[in-house]
């Protein structure tokens, strides 16, 4: 268990050093479609999946 919080906190060290977290939220914009006008169920769950990263990050 203790490993395991170890490895989060290193893989959070390295993220806050290198900036990772704004090129992700930087990445995840540039590659999201805005148009609703995706009539398919994937593209209507690729939608909600995106909008679901960007709130997290």
């Amino acid at each position: 268990m203790l490993k395991k919080v170890r490895r989060y906190l290193e893989i959070l060290r390295i993220s806050t050093k290198y900036n990772l977290f704004s090129l992700l939220y930087k990445e995840i914009n540039r590659n999201y479609i805005p148009g609703r006008r995706g009539t398919c169920y994937l593209d209507v769950e690729n939608q909600h999946n995106a909008r679901r990263m960007r709130l997290a990050f």
